[in-house]
């Protein structure tokens, strides 16, 4: 028998921790100064349309993932004039297109690795970064992830996933990007 492309549709939430760095290209300033914002918490929530490509006894299936995802976070530190204010506030809306690859444990339990492709459109985020002031996002930025889950039952999921964007702030004197590691939950509901 010929085997058939399967779609899935599954709603998501997520939480993980989250680094977001700034550099400075300015190589006349004092310190090639860096910053980051780290171990801040990102939650995020979506949805997922996976097809189940039939080839290879369905081990392979590509998905569109749109889901939101925010942080925040702020500190004050000490500078040579007085004390000086970093805070971020981001809200996003990221749109993966990705490959996933399953390992069949059981006939209830599989294991996959998949990996995406996709942008971050941002949604009125904003950062401060000291004296430098502020600064805002790029409508849209260049990411990727990569993710090892874990499927029990053919409903339930459990993801350990990476993300990364890079150059996100619309300022050309600093390189930027986010990073984050953490758990995503789904569930499939066809």
């Amino acid at each position: 028998s010929k085997s058939k492309s399967k779609i899935n549709y599954s709603f998501l939430v997520g939480v993980s921790s989250v680094n977001f760095e700034t550099k400075s290209n300015n190589t006349y300033a004092n310190e090639n100064q860096l910053f980051d914002f780290d171990n801040a918490l990102c939650y995020r929530f979506g949805g997922e349309i996976e097809v189940i490509l039939p080839i290879n006894n369905s081990k392979w299936s590509i998905y569109f993932q749109p889901i939101y995802q925010s942080f925040n976070s702020d500190k004050v530190i000490d500078g040579m004039y007085g004390p000086l204010e970093y805070s971020i506030d981001y809200r996003s809306l990221n749109l993966p297109l990705g490959l996933r690859h399953y390992m069949f444990l059981s006939p209830k339990s599989k294991i996959y690795l998949g990996g995406a492709i996709g942008f971050n459109f941002d949604l009125g985020s904003k950062v401060t970064l000291g004296n430098d002031g502020n600064f805002d996002f790029f409508s849209s930025a260049f990411g990727t992830n990569f993710g090892l889950g874990y499927v029990f039952n053919e409903k339930y999921c459990f993801e350990m996933r990476y993300n990364y964007s890079f150059d996100v702030i619309q300022e050309s004197v600093f390189q930027s990007s986010i990073s984050d590691l953490g758990l995503v939950f789904k569930y499939k509901f066809n």
